[in-house]
């Protein structure tokens, strides 16, 4: 499972009572997601013109051999796809980092990494070994990629490795959005089969809200139809009838309270 944060979630996001964990992974991808794209926009306009050379092509320098490349490049390999672990963060990454492309040196390769990478992964990556599970190069733990890619050299005799580090991490970035994206489309899967019985359901309701207004109203429509001026008539003569007995004179009366009944 891909971690992107300290955040405990429960193993199936799908279950109702699981609802608010899910809207607060969505939001965690989603940020990440954007941060990713930043990240590999960055990448690719240091590498856009570097023609790319694959390690068996790379060439001997006077500080590095072809085959010190090469390793080079397999350990940041590593250090990359594991999320930026400081156990894979060689001292070999660290001398040819700072000496050959661009960076200011640290007192060592630990203080190199907190400037980069820092307290948050260092974190991220002890729960990972506590609790079991898998990081990938999430945003968070990249902590300061900006000042990293800003800085990051591609010149000379070490174009051919440059050029191949940044590919990796571009790599590894596009397969995480590409990775968490995928995860997105599961959620959305499974909402879109709730929504679907929900939008059942509300059909269901109103059909039913139909049906019972449509009786109600033809009720009414009978009620109306039997509904006349002579009956409510009688039984307001029959009310004052029963008030003021059989001398109260509804003739005296009628003129005036006949108007009411106009049409």
């Amino acid at each position: 499972m891909i971690r992107l944060s300290l955040q405990y979630y429960p193993e199936d996001l799908q279950k109702a009572e699981n609802r608010d964990f899910k809207k607060m992974r969505l939001r965690e991808i989603s940020s990440s997601v954007g941060i990713l794209r930043r990240q590999i926009g960055a990448v690719e306009e240091k590498i856009i013109r570097e023609a790319q050379i694959p390690p068996a092509g790379f060439t001997d320098t006077k500080w590095l051999s072809a085959d010190e490349k090469r390793k080079i490049l397999r350990q940041w390999t590593s250090f990359v796809k594991n999320g930026f672990a400081e156990t894979l963060f060689t001292g070999s990454i660290y001398e040819h980092l700072h000496l050959h492309c661009g960076y200011i040196a640290h007192y060592n390769k630990h203080g190199y990494y907190g400037e980069y990478w820092g307290a948050y992964a260092r974190d991220l990556h002890r729960h990972a070994k506590e609790d079991n599970f898998s990081v990938r190069s999430v945003p968070a733990a990249f902590d300061n990629w900006k000042s990293f890619i800003r800085q990051f050299s591609i010149w000379g005799d070490y174009r051919d490795i440059g050029a191949a580090m940044m590919m990796v991490l571009k790599t590894e970035l596009e397969c995480l959005e590409v990775d968490l994206l995928k995860e997105v489309r599961g959620h959305f899967d499974a909402d879109a089969i709730n929504s679907y019985q929900l939008y059942l359901a509300e059909r269901q309701n109103i059909q039913a809200r139909i049906e019972s207004l449509r009786k109600e109203a033809e009720e009414l429509e009978n009620g109306l139809a039997v509904l006349s001026e002579e009956d409510h008539r009688r039984s307001l003569d029959a009310k004052y009838v029963e008030l003021f007995g059989e001398n109260f004179s509804v003739d005296s009366v009628k003129p005036a309270v006949s108007q009411l009944f106009l049409i």
